[in-house]
């Protein structure tokens, strides 16, 4: 259980959406006849990202961010709230971390699927 005051909850609303977070949910998830599982011992190596470390201005960047649409998981294209997320947390390596999460998110897919 994750304790949150409603700017913590927005935070972590806005990364729950991310590719990247998508991407740890398909790799940790039990496949169960082609759909995700997430059981409480699943949640355990998930990341969630230590925001009482974040500066006022990127609470802000993230919080103003909308989560405009949901990812296509087969063809996942990176959105604004992505990048944003990508920015803080990788800096100068960002684009890079987009561009793998988002090529590795339809192979896990697709081995679930099967």
């Amino acid at each position: 259980m994750i304790e949150a005051d409603e700017q913590r909850s927005k935070l972590l609303a806005s990364w729950f959406s991310t590719v990247f977070y998508q991407l740890e949910c398909e790799a940790y998830g039990n496949n169960r006849k082609g759909l995700r599982k997430l059981e409480q011992h699943d949640y355990e190596p998930l990341h969630v990202p230590l925001t009482e470390r974040f500066t006022e201005e990127q609470i802000q960047r993230i919080i103003s961010t909308p989560i405009s649409e949901f990812i296509n998981l087969r063809s996942p294209e990176a959105r604004n709230v992505d990048r944003v997320w990508a920015e803080i947390l990788f800096g100068e390596n960002a684009e890079d971390y987009l561009e793998e999460a988002a090529s590795l998110i339809p192979i896990f897919v697709a081995a679930r699927e099967k």
